[in-house]
């Protein structure tokens, strides 16, 4: 940050984030209540280090209670009979009035008790209840023409103040004290060199003691190097009553459960009069609407009369409040935005179509070949007693229930087969199948992620070839008895560091897995936890995943590389101890799916590659070298048995 040093200090403005709740009760309050009265209410605002210059506005007055854990700004509501009314009414006016009240607060010294007092807003609207749309336009008032503030220092707070010490007491402070103290106060190192926390009212002390003091502004920022609008405030403050030539800041960016500072900065500033400084004091502040210009904002709510689009705003609630406060930098966009194909609408399919919807995910679409049996609404979440009795197709029977259960959902199924190694494809067979192939490695083509769910092994040889060649994220998910498994497959741009995919560790190309089963090894016997702990946890890695900036090609990560967590590659479980493990391991030259023998096999001859891959049982391990790696294995034990031979003879 060394070309901030020297230059005046500049801020960013705060935004409003109103929502439908709020509308809500204005709307109740102006027909029950206000009616005609144009008086104006209470309302507050609240924001955090985490809020990115945002600040929730909720109606009513805060209540001054020291279990919230934000910064409270006291607000006032205006709120127009008329439409007419709104558009003329005179908002240089307004914004001046305010600020003569801002400056009262400073000039009296009210801040000293009340240091929120440096932080309040207001909200002029109209709320044209018939047609719910609601237009307002937010006041965040700072004055204008104080001296500027030149940088002198920008450094990393925990450079200044032993962050071990302050930090707890900090905390204490916080908590203790009631919401208006919180936007600012002091760090003091006392007489006998004791690091202190204090209310702001002790400014005053500090200075005539002449003790080493730090002032703390709580700062929610977008762009590091810019404080936001409420230490403008704190500065015209110091300048105005103080008369302040020289200050240290401290712009708290850790929030009010942190046990250190290592997000906050330190400032060191002094104060430089300019032209403007001999200008009398005016008030700024009116917010930008959409398109970047100084006017009102107008929200529209009539889509919340019909159902549907009441449920898609209410099924994204609980994500959204995930970027309040626990994950601020979550991207609910790319969920959103991801297509996700699901080759299996069995046990694990239907869970994680469950899983992907309660994330976001919008387009969904199934590959099944099989149709809905009398054994499958108990353990598969998507199916009912009556599409038993109508023998439906899996696929289209999962996609139609996601419908029902969240009609946006853009969703399909699709009834066919995935062409297999060890299932030979008869003469009489063979353009179906191709049909079904084309189908196949279309939707590879208009999805964005791959989810691998199907019974068998060999079933899952095909889609791990097209996805390797194509760039598609793939995640695997398998079922054991009481055991289970989820994986990431890598991607070629990985290089050399490339993570494995399902068949990496196997020195024999798939087969045919289902000749002479018995009726337990034909049906997916496990324990009933595994589906819904492996099905979950697929999903949560493929979130992480999107969250990661490399997306498919992230690297394996045993840290906190993604918003969410860690990044790991395959994730085994086992309930008969309760255990997890986590491995990784790089893609094998001579896999049988994934490796570049077959890959650019496949790119070259498409279908035809398939056709002889499946009806040739050699050739695949010929191709990718696993037939030369057999040989060398099975030479290699004819040698170690002639070579114990020879010693016994000799001995």
């Amino acid at each position: 940050m060394e070309m901030l040093i020297g230059r005046a200090l500049q801020f960013q403005s705060f935004h409003s984030s109103i929502d439908a709740i709020f509308w809500h009760q204005l709307s109740n309050y102006k027909v029950e209540q206000q009616k005609l009265d144009a008086s104006p209410v209470a309302i507050h605002g609240r924001f955090n280090a985490y809020s990115r210059s945002a600040i929730s506005i909720v109606f009513g007055k805060a209540s001054e209670n020291s279990s919230i854990k934000e910064c409270i700004a006291e607000g006032t509501l205006i709120n127009a009979n008329t439409q007419q009314e709104f558009v003329e009414a005179d908002v240089k006016e307004i914004r001046e009035n305010i600020g003569k009240k801002l400056l009262e607060s400073i000039e009296k010294d009210t801040v000293a008790e009340r240091p929120n007092e440096l932080i309040q807003f207001l909200l002029f609207s109209y709320a044209d209840i018939k047609s719910y749309r609601y237009h307002y336009w937010c006041l965040f008032p700072s004055l204008k023409n104080t001296p500027l503030w030149i940088v002198k220092s920008f450094q990393p707070a925990e450079s200044v103040i032993p962050s071990n010490i302050v930090s707890p007491q900090i905390l204490d402070f916080l908590k203790t004290s009631d919401c208006t103290q919180r936007p600012f106060f002091i760090v003091a190192k006392d007489q006998k060199a004791q690091w202190l926390v204090l209310p702001l009212k002790e400014l005053p002390r500090c200075l005539t003691d002449k003790l080493e003091f730090f002032i703390f502004a709580e700062d929610s920022f977008q762009l590091q190097e810019y404080p936001s609008w409420p230490t403008r405030n704190l500065l015209a403050y110091l300048s105005i009553k103080f008369h302040l030539e020289k200050t240290k800041i401290i712009l708290f960016r850790d929030g009010m459960s942190s046990d250190n500072l290592s997000r906050s900065i330190f400032i060191d500033l002094v104060s430089q009069k300019s032209q403007d400084s001999l200008k009398p004091l005016s008030t700024v502040g009116w917010e930008r609407n959409g398109k970047g210009q100084l006017g009102p904002k107008v929200v529209n709510l009539s889509s919340l009369i019909d159902p549907v689009l009441l449920s898609e705003s209410a099924s994204m609630l609980n994500l959204s409040l995930m970027r309040w406060r626990l994950v601020p930098q979550l991207d609910l966009g790319v969920i959103q935005s991801t297509k996700c194909l699901l080759l299996g609408a069995g046990t694990l399919g239907c869970g994680v179509a469950r899983n992907l919807v309660s994330w976001g995910v919008r387009h969904i679409t199934f590959v099944d070949y099989s149709k809905v049996a009398y054994s499958n609404p108990v353990r598969q979440s998507l199916f009912t007693f009556e599409d038993c009795k109508k023998k439906q197709p899996k696929a289209q029977c999962a996609a139609f229930r996601l419908k029902e259960i969240y009609p946006k959902m853009f969703t399909e199924g699709h009834s066919i087969s995935i062409p297999m190694l060890g299932h030979p494809i008869y003469e009489s067979d063979i353009e179906k199948t191709k049909r079904d192939y084309q189908i196949l490695e279309n939707l590879f083509l208009s999805h964005d992620a791959i989810f691998l769910l199907t019974d068998t092994r060999e079933s899952r040889w095909l889609p791990t070839v097209m996805a390797t060649s194509l760039n598609k994220i793939l995640i695997n998910s398998a079922l054991g008895f009481d055991s289970w498994l989820v994986m990431r497959h890598g991607s070629l741009s990985q290089g050399e560091n490339r993570l494995g995919c399902y068949f990496c560790n196997d020195v024999f190309a798939p087969s045919n897995s289902v000749i002479d089963r018995t009726l337990d090894q034909t049906c997916t016997v496990t324990r009933a936890g595994c589906t819904n702990i492996a099905t979950a946890i697929a999903v949560e890695l493929f979130v992480s995943l999107l969250q990661h900036p490399n997306g498919i090609a992230a690297p394996v990560s045993n840290t906190e590389s993604t918003v969410l967590g860690e990044l790991p590659h395959q994730i085994r479980g086992f309930l008969h101890d309760f255990s997890l493990l986590k491995i990784s391991g790089k893609a094998y030259q001579q896999c049988s799916a994934c490796s570049e023998y077959v890959i650019s096999e496949w790119e070259k001859r498409k279908w035809d590659f398939v056709l002889q891959a499946i009806n040739d049982c050699d050739y695949i391990e010929e191709l990718c070298g696993l037939r030369l790696v057999q040989q060398l294995g099975e030479s290699a034990g004819i040698m170690e048995e002639w070579d114990s031979d020879n010693e016994n003879i000799l001995a």
